[in-house]
């Protein structure tokens, strides 16, 4: 899980996406192999945040199409 979180904070941050808090906490628990409950929460959250996200790119993307 931490292996994973870490690697997806460098594409989120690119993309601007504000999640490095979640993603860095899911980390810390991961590494430590406790918090299944906690992670699955941060996951959850990620995941709205992420498909909020995507959808937003998919609004401005439609108003630029020529």
């Amino acid at each position: 899980i931490n292996r994973h979180a870490h690697s997806i904070k460098s594409t989120v941050s690119i993309m601007g996406i504000e999640v490095l808090p979640l993603l860095t906490q899911m980390e810390e628990l991961g590494a430590g192999a406790s918090g299944i409950e906690i992670i699955n929460d941060l996951h959850a959250q990620i995941r709205l945040i992420c498909s909020q996200a995507i959808e937003e790119i998919k609004k401005n993307e439609a108003g630029y199409q020529i």
